[in-house]
C-alpha cells in the first residue's frame, strides 16, 4: 500500500462507527496490515488564514445550496429535534448555552450567497439566537397537549432563508411551572445527523455548568467547518485522489435505474412527500443473523443489505442492483466535535446474474462494501460530477434507494439521550414525523431493546402503504430462507408467507 494511502485510511481510525470500525478492520487482516500501526500515522485538516473574504463550500452544500435555488420555500431539508423536559429548568441558563454554542461553531454564523451562479457562504461575527418562550398555561390543560403538537407541525414546515439566516431554531414551550418541550431545528447546509448529538452534548455540558454558576467547560474547537470545505476541495485537486475517482468510474459505468414496482408513475419534480413504516423483528431472528454473519465473516450491515438486495432483485427482475449507504464522513479527529454537513453517501453495486445462491450474494456484497468503504473520501457530489449520469428533478442521481444500519435516527438519538446531564431535569425524545423522503425509498436498520427494527422511509408520491407494509413481510421471509439454507439460489428462496 502506499503512503497516501495508508495515511488515509489511518485518519479514519477514530471517528469510525462500530459497524464501519468492524468493516475496516477486516479489510486491513485481508491486507496482512496492523491497525495499531496505522493509528500512529497523522494527517490533520489546518485552520485557514484569517480573512474576511466570502468562502468557497462544501461539495455536499453545493449540492443542498442548488436544491434549495428550485424550491426556496421547501422546508423538506429542515432537521428537526424536539425534548420534552420535566424539572425545574432555568430559562436564561439555556439561553446563554445556545449563545455560547452559537459562539463557538462558526457554523451556527453562516449564511450564503450566490456569486455568478456558485454558492459561497460568509461568517458572521455574530448572529444572535432568539430562544422565545410560549407559555400555553393559559390553555384549558385538556388544550395544551394538541397546542404543543400544531406549533411543533408550524416549525416543521417553517422555511429557511440560506442568505438571511440564522440557519437554527430553537423554542421553548410551557404547559406548567416544571414542564416545557424544547423544538430544535437546523437546516441540512449545515448540519447532519451526527451534528444533532454534538448540538445536545454541548447544550447540556454548557446548561450544567452555567446553573452551577461555572464557565464553559468545552475546549475551543481546533478547526471549524469552513476550514473543513477548504481543505476538502484542496485535497480533492491533489493528484493521488485521481485513483479513487478511476475506481469509481469503472464500478458505477453503465448504471441502471431501479425499476421497484410503483403505485404511481413519478412526477415531473420531487416533492418529498413521505411517510415511515417501522417493523420490529424478534430477537430470536436478529441472533440467527449475526451467528450467519459469525460464521460466514461478514457484519450484520453486509447480511442484511444482501437479503435487501436479493429482495430488490426479486421484485425488479434486475441483476444490476445499486443501492445507496449513506456514511457519517467524519473520517479525522478535528471534525467530530463539529457540527456540519459531513454526511456521504457511498454506491454499493453488486451483479446478482447468473443464479448466484445467497451465499454467492453475500460475498460479492462483502466485497463491493469493502473496496467501497476503501475508496469512501471521494464526495458524491463529486462523483455526480465526473459520471455526468442522466439529470431529472424527479429522483436522485446514480441511486435511489438508500440503506444504513445502526445510525438509524429512531434508535441513535433514543440511546443519547440518558447520556446527557441537565441537573434536576428529566429527558424525553419528542416524536416528530417531518412527513417527507428524500430517496424512493430509505431503509433504516439497528438493534433496539424490542429486537431487529426496519424502518422504511418511502416516498408518497410513488408508494401506497400496503406495497410497504408488504415489502417489510416479505424482507423477513426472504431474511428466514437465507438464514436457514444459504447455499439456496436466490431465485428460489421463498418470498410470500403462507397467507
Amino acid at each position: 500500500m502506499t503512503p497516501p494511502a495508508s495515511a488515509s485510511l489511518s485518519q479514519r481510525i477514530a471517528a469510525l462507527s462500530p459497524e464501519q470500525r468492524a468493516l475496516f478492520e477486516q479489510r486491513m487482516r485481508q491486507k496482512g496490515l496492523k491497525l495499531e500501526e496505522l493509528a500512529q500515522q497523522q494527517q490533520t485538516i489546518p485552520r485557514r488564514p484569517p480573512s474576511s473574504e466570502p468562502l468557497r463550500v462544501s461539495f455536499a452544500q453545493q449540492r443542498l445550496w442548488f436544491l434549495n435555488q428550485l424550491e426556496t420555500d421547501s422546508p423538506f431539508y429542515n432537521i428537526p429535534m424536539g425534548l420534552r423536559m420535566k424539572g425545574w429548568l432555568d430559562v436564561e441558563a439555556l439561553r446563554r448555552s445556545f449563545a455560547e454554542i452559537v459562539r463557538r461553531q462558526d457554523i451556527l454564523r453562516t449564511t450564503f450567497f450566490s456569486d455568478r451562479g456558485q454558492p459561497l457562504q460568509v461568517i458572521h461575527d455574530s448572529m444572535p439566537l432568539a430562544v422565545p418562550l410560549i407559555d400555553l398555561q393559559g390553555l384549558p390543560e385538556g388544550d395544551r397537549q394538541a397546542e404543543v403538537e400544531r406549533l411543533t407541525a408550524a416549525d416543521i414546515r417553517q422555511p429557511y432563508d440560506l442568505e438571511r439566516g440564522p440557519l437554527l431554531r430553537a423554542t421553548l414551550l410551557r404547559s406548567a411551572p416544571e414542564e416545557h418541550t424544547l423544538l430544535l431545528s437546523i437546516h441540512h447546509t449545515i448540519a447532519d445527523g451526527w451534528s444533532r448529538g454534538v448540538l445536545l452534548r454541548e447544550l447540556a455540558n454548557l446548561y450544567a455548568a452555567f446553573v452551577a454558576g461555572q464557565p464553559s467547560p468545552l475546549p475551543e474547537l481546533p478547526v471549524q467547518y469552513a476550514d473543513f470545505a477548504l481543505w476538502q476541495r484542496d485535497w480533492l485537486e491533489q493528484e493521488q485522489q485521481a485513483d479513487q475517482l478511476k475506481f469509481w468510474a469503472a464500478q458505477l459505468e453503465g448504471l441502471t435505474e431501479l425499476a421497484i414496482p410503483k403505485d404511481r408513475p413519478r412526477v415531473g419534480q420531487q416533492t418529498y412527500r413521505g411517510a415511515k413504516l417501522l417493523k420490529v423483528l424478534p430477537h430470536s431472528l436478529l441472533g440467527s443473523v449475526k451467528q450467519l454473519s459469525q460464521k460466514e465473516g461478514t457484519t450484520l450491515f453486509m447480511t442484511l443489505l444482501s437479503v435487501f438486495k436479493v429482495l430488490l432483485h426479486r421484485y425488479t427482475g434486475q441483476t444490476d442492483i445499486a443501492v445507496g449507504a449513506p456514511t457519517a464522513n467524519r473520517n479525522w479527529k478535528e471534525i467530530e466535535p463539529l457540527i456540519g454537513f459531513f454526511v456521504n453517501a457511498l454506491v454499493l453495486r453488486t451483479d446478482l446474474s447468473g443464479g448466484p445462491s445467497f451465499r454467492d450474494v453475500l460475498y460479492d456484497v462483502q466485497t463491493v462494501t469493502l473496496d467501497a468503504f476503501s475508496h469512501r473520501d471521494i464526495p458524491f457530489e463529486k462523483l455526480v460530477e465526473r459520471l455526468q449520469p442522466d439529470r431529472s428533478l424527479s429522483h436522485n442521481p446514480l441511486f435511489q434507494v438508500a440503506f444504513q444500519f445502526q445510525d438509524a435516527s429512531y434508535e441513535a438519538q433514543n440511546s443519547l439521550l440518558p447520556s446527557l446531564n441537565f441537573p434536576g431535569i428529566s429527558l424525553e425524545r419528542l416524536e416528530i414525523d417531518q412527513g417527507t423522503s428524500i430517496f424512493d425509498l430509505t431503509v433504516n436498520m439497528g438493534e433496539i431493546a424490542e429486537g431487529l427494527g426496519v424502518l422504511i422511509e418511502y416516498s408518497t408520491d410513488l408508494f401506497d402503504r400496503w406495497r410497504i407494509e408488504q415489502m417489510l413481510e416479505h424482507f423477513q421471509v426472504v431474511l428466514q430462507g437465507a438464514i436457514a439454507a444459504p447455499d439456496t439460489p436466490i431465485s428460489q428462496l421463498p418470498l410470500l408467507t403462507e397467507s
